[in-house]
């Protein structure tokens, strides 16, 4: 392999940023990688689901990561139920809906998985800036998850600002089978989750919106009791997401990917997918001269669009979220939204965006 001798800096050893690294390495170019942890991973051990009616791309993501990327990702399982339950109703759609990824600083996580491949030298407890290090290097890769530097940067715009609370819990699991929550009374104008990782233990969150922080713990006890969960409590954390806009994705010299690009959607935060292809195409960027902002330009517009979903949500009351769940619940939807490999969440865009425009005039 020939060496390449472009000095880059990468921020942040996450999903985009190890993809991004593992890219660069494929070329002959040796990044040097910062990250603030002690480890490569999330720091609290969680499940997270890959459905794929909310990826870009059509067919089965992995092997397309694979084909394309030559980058190998083993999921824990396939994610082949789910079960939404609405205030007075309730909607089960089972079939290849897509996979389960574990992470976490395990050895079989997404992000190991991802590390080992790439086989790049991490500088651990580095919480370094972009300011403080743009000029010692040719082109810097932000990774870190945050939206702080873009912000900073003029090129962020906030559309959400959602808490949520995520918990690994103990009890009685069907692996691959998972559930969801739409109640306004303990999960707002959101919702919470259940994704297992083994038939023990599972991911159980709540996500909220516009609910102050003094409200929390009232939310979540309500959800608990209102749906009579006894599940054992192993570790908990309370995080704040800010979803956004970043145009463009590249200033300069710095690249911004995953979810410090903005990468994450809105609606129902899925984002690992897009962090590995962002992290991908901004090394193929740095390494072939490419236009960064027009490859990933038509994943900005999925997010854009998935924000009209979340616009329209965030209007609904529980009658809403009750007819959304008989609407679902007809085979023929079921098959539509669920079952076919040739619809994405996206495509509902146009009839949100009617939906929002009706109610601001």
């Amino acid at each position: 392999m020939e060496m390449i001798y472009i000095k880059v800096a990468i921020i942040g050893a996450g999903v985009s940023g190890l993809s991004c690294a593992f890219e660069l390495r494929k070329h002959g170019c040796t990044p040097v990688v910062f990250e603030k942890q002690s480890q490569v991973g999330e720091p609290m051990n969680y499940t997270g689901m890959w459905a794929s009616n909310f990826i870009r791309h059509f067919g089965d993501p992995i092997y397309y990561i694979k084909k394309k990327y030559n980058l190998d990702i083993k999921p824990l399982c396939r994610y082949k139920e789910i079960i939404m339950k609405f205030p007075n109703g309730q909607v089960n759609v089972k079939g290849n809906l897509g996979y389960i990824m574990e992470r976490s600083s395990d050895i079989f996580s997404l992000e190991n998985q991802i590390a080992r491949q790439a086989d790049v030298n991490i500088i651990f407890n580095s919480a370094v800036k972009v300011e403080d290090i743009k000029n010692d290097f040719d082109y810097v890769v932000v990774a870190g998850g945050y939206h702080n530097p873009a912000d900073k940067l003029g090129i962020w715009s906030t559309t959400t600002i959602s808490h949520s609370r995520v918990t690994r819990v103990r009890g009685d699991f069907i692996p691959g089978v998972c559930k969801t929550w739409f109640n306004t009374e303990y999960a707002n104008h959101s919702f919470c989750y259940l994704v297992p990782k083994s038939s023990k233990v599972a991911t159980l969150a709540q996500i909220l919106d516009s609910v102050q922080q003094n409200q929390y713990d009232s939310y979540w006890d309500r959800f608990i009791t209102m749906e009579k969960l006894n599940y054992e409590v192993i570790e908990k954390k309370d995080t704040n997401h800010y979803s956004g806009i970043v145009s463009p994705m590249q200033k300069e010299n710095i690249f911004f990917i995953g979810n410090a690009a903005g990468l994450t959607d809105n609606f129902m935060g899925v984002g690992a997918y897009n962090a590995i292809i962002s992290g991908i195409c901004a090394a193929r960027s740095i390494i072939n001269n490419l236009n960064y902002d027009k490859i990933m330009s038509p994943y900005r517009k999925d997010i854009i669009k998935l924000h009209e979903l979340r616009k329209a949500v965030n209007t609904f009351k529980n009658e809403n979220f009750d007819m959304i769940g008989s609407v679902i619940g007809n085979s023929f939807v079921k098959q539509l939204i669920y079952l076919n490999p040739l619809f994405k969440m996206k495509h509902a865009a146009p009839v949100a965006k009617i939906y929002n425009w009706f109610k601001c005039h």
